[in-house]
């Protein structure tokens, strides 16, 4: 029994040793091809098709994967991949693994921003954006397209992905 004992002690050891979750912002700093585990609330569902923004205390990240369709805006997941750029946007793809931990958690309060403040700091996060008139607006956004706004005497460009 001594030596069962002993055994599952060491493989949870392991196992704990091997599990090396990271903040967002921190897999933010490794480079691409890395493999990552990372924690946070999803900020959309299937609107986006199979990509999933999340985000924790310290930034957002994407998550591409159609391994995850069952996951929605407000779950709380833990994701584990490879860092890859697409097309400057830093996402984990592949998802390797994902847990849903709970659901119907409160989104994060987006901070307000002007077009100007609008930076890759910002990047997979939600934020609001006050006063926005789209130039092309009043139909349905489609998937990968831009669209031009302003807000005040700024303006930007928003960047839908499907």
């Amino acid at each position: 029994m001594k030596k069962i004992t002993t055994l599952i002690l060491g493989l949870l050891m392991i196992a704990s040793f091997g599990y090396s979750q990271v903040s967002i912002s921190a897999a933010h700093t490794q480079a691409v091809g890395t493999s990552v585990t990372v924690r946070g609330i999803v900020t959309n569902g299937s609107e986006l098709g199979p990509i999933r923004y999340m985000q924790d205390t310290s930034g957002g990240i994407a998550a591409y994967s159609a391994t995850m369709s069952a996951v929605v805006r407000g779950d709380d997941v833990t994701v584990t991949g490879t860092l890859s750029d697409y097309n400057g946007l830093l996402e984990i793809s592949p998802v390797t693994s994902f847990t849903i931990n709970s659901s119907g958690n409160a989104l994060p309060l987006g901070q307000v921003l002007t077009p100007n403040q609008l930076s890759e700091a910002y990047e997979s996060e939600l934020v609001k954006i006050p006063n926005v008139t789209f130039t092309n607006g009043g139909g349905t956004f489609a998937s990968n397209s831009s669209y031009i706004f302003t807000s005040g005497a700024q303006s930007g460009t928003v960047y839908v992905r499907t």
